[in-house]
């Protein structure tokens, strides 16, 4: 739980949020049973050694998300955004599909292991098998069957929360009846009389598989549009920029790595963490760096900090009043500083509660 969980969070926030309402599902579905004393107790642990190891990264995006001000977080953005599903269709049948201008998705589940899974399911009901096993069967088909209504399908897209809208790929809940169908199909190894022929057939299915897929794959795509950096910079849809750098997109990828002062243009020296140092020689003055404004930035003059702000493009500004060399560099905040010590404090708690004795000994 602490490892999985803590992967899917670095891995995709927003799917891990799917992920934990499905669990969530899961857990009152099989209250009797796996709801204990115990089990909530350890849940509960769980739970918060893998907000202490992830707070890196999640105290950061909530620091950034109180501002309002990057298009990710506006709500006018993920009402205006569209969910990309995926046609039921293209689960069974090899299908080129284009999920943006310029992706290609090459996406389907392999016959072979709908097959498989078809007589599992029938093979698993002919036969005689504990009542909670089936109970948990059902449950694991019911929710593959849930999943399946928002990949393929635009509807429920209107009435969710616009924050989950994050998800932008709906066929990325794909993941979690992957999950789901492979629990399924492990009940079907009691098909077996003979175990010893398990591993055989699992060889032979694996390889039969990749026979299929590699066939299937090699298929020619034509692409009409090129690739158009101008469009395609900073991300595909821009949305980790801020409300006005996105508004300014086609500023940005032209302008050059020059800082803009009132009378002239500077070109700055950069160390090999793309810090920024430069002298101003005429002041008053307004600076704007060549540095998108993210929380985190600090510009001093011997030692001493400069205000900084966002303009209206987007970038790092400052008014200047002093003379002499200014130096621009990424901190962090304090909250990101913070975060990264309870990070620490996590990841040593954790091992040190997965690497007891007891539960190694079970």
């Amino acid at each position: 739980f602490i490892m999985g969980f803590t992967l899917s969070i670095y891995t995709h926030l927003v799917l891990t949020i799917y992920i934990t309402i499905i669990s969530v599902i899961y857990l009152l579905l099989s209250y009797k049973k796996i709801i204990t004393k115990i089990n909530l107790k350890r849940l509960f642990t769980g739970t918060i050694i893998v907000l202490c190891i992830t707070s890196n990264y999640w105290i950061p995006l909530l620091e950034h998300y109180y501002l309002k001000d990057y298009v990710i977080f506006l709500t006018q953005y993920t009402k205006e955004k569209s969910v990309i599903t995926l046609p039921l269709y293209y689960y069974f049948f090899p299908k080129i599909y284009l999920s943006g201008a310029m992706n290609i998705l090459r996406f389907n589940i392999n016959p072979l292991s709908l097959i498989f899974l078809a007589l599992t399911y029938i093979i698993i009901y002919k036969q005689k098998i504990k009542e909670e096993h089936k109970k948990q069967i059902l449950i694991f088909i019911v929710i593959t069957i849930i999943v399946l209504i928002p990949e393929s399908t635009n509807i429920i897209w209107n009435i969710i929360p616009n924050i989950l809208k994050n998800i932008q790929f709906a066929w990325r809940l794909s993941l979690i009846n992957a999950f789901t169908i492979s629990i399924i199909a492990g009940y079907g190894i009691n098909i077996f009389k003979n175990k010893k022929i398990i591993i055989p057939v699992v060889i032979l299915i694996l390889g039969i598989m990749n026979i299929h897929t590699t066939i299937t794959t090699k298929q020619n795509i034509n692409r009409n549009n090129p690739l158009n950096t101008t469009c395609c910079s900073y991300i595909w849809q821009q949305e980790y920029l801020p409300k006005n750098a996105k508004e300014n997109i086609y500023y940005l990828t032209k302008r050059d790595e020059t800082i803009i002062t009132d009378n002239t243009n500077i070109t700055p020296k950069k160390d090999k963490n793309m810090n920024l140092k430069f002298k101003i020689d005429s002041v008053p003055t307004e600076i704007e760096l060549p540095r998108i404004y993210y929380l985190g930035y600090e510009l001093k003059i011997n030692n001493k900090k400069i205000k900084i702000y966002q303009n209206k493009r987007g970038l790092i500004s400052a008014k200047i009043k002093e003379k002499g060399t200014y130096q621009l560099k990424y901190k962090g905040t304090i909250l990101t500083k913070i975060s990264n010590f309870i990070s620490l404090f996590g990841i040593i708690v954790g091992i040190k509660y997965i690497t007891k004795k007891e539960y190694i000994a079970k």
